[in-house]
């Protein structure tokens, strides 16, 4: 049993609606277009000074971003809305909590795409990521890190550049990028729990991936695999990728 979004209602408008809430805070200024053809590269998340911006993502990023649930299912939604990217660029004009853009988020969608939705609890198949080795031990390419995540949050508020250490991957602090090539991605993990894993990997053979690892706290690590039918030696499948990179695999 789990949590899922289930979305009654999602159109591309133009049309401003009302909110599902009149008091959700409202962001100031929206952009929301389809991503440029031939672009590479994807990032989403809070920015300094009340930002919120997507590239290279579709909208069902946005509602898991307004939505979060432990799996961030969503149920419903006109095929678009996972298959399509868009680039958005949400400014509220002043920093604002987490939890206000997250209902910002939420009054954009109501206006912007006329979302309504409600939670459900589903059975359905699933891969559950989990530790490969008998011994219980993750693989050597996963690096706890010692980054202060709540000191990058409070840097990125302000918008200050944060001094601390870096990851040695070239990730970002506290947060992941994924770069696409001919061949298929490449994850890196700045500083992250191992449940925002599951959520990048998407749906693999059509199934939601949640973490049962059993580890705690935040991660670093480089994931690189290919999404083709028809994997390589230099560049294997997602799940010999996981085995042989983080010492991990997926579990039906």
């Amino acid at each position: 049993m789990r949590a899922a979004i289930v979305c009654a209602a999602l159109i591309a408008s133009g049309v401003v609606v009302r909110a599902q809430d009149p008091a959700w805070p409202a962001f100031d200024v929206v952009s929301i277009k389809p991503t440029q053809p031939g672009a590479r590269g994807t990032s989403f998340g809070s920015r300094p000074g009340g930002r919120w911006t997507m590239t290279n993502r579709t909208i069902s990023t946005l509602i898991r971003a307004a939505y979060p649930t432990p799996v961030n299912e969503l149920f419903g939604a006109p095929a678009w809305v996972t298959s399509d990217p868009y680039d958005a660029d949400a400014r509220a004009g002043e920093s604002v909590p987490e939890e206000q853009i997250m209902l910002m988020l939420r009054r954009l969608l109501a206006e912007r795409f006329k979302l309504r939705m409600h939670y459900e609890t589903r059975e359905l198949p699933v891969y559950a990521l989990v530790i490969a080795g008998k011994d219980g031990k993750p693989g050597a390419g996963l690096v706890p890190s010692t980054i202060d995540c709540e000191a990058v949050r409070a840097a990125r508020q302000a918008g200050r550049t944060y001094e601390g250490p870096a990851p040695a991957n070239g990730a970002p602090p506290c947060a992941w990028t994924s770069e696409y090539a001919s061949n298929g991605p490449t994850t890196r993990f700045g500083g992250l729990p191992l449940s925002r894993l599951s959520e990048s990997l998407g749906q693999p053979d059509g199934r939601v991936v949640i973490d049962k690892t059993g580890l705690t706290g935040n991660y670093e690590f480089t994931l690189r695999y290919t999404d083709k039918t028809a994997p390589t030696d230099d560049t294997p499948s997602l799940f010999t990728a996981l085995q042989e990179q983080l010492g991990l695999r997926l579990l039906p």
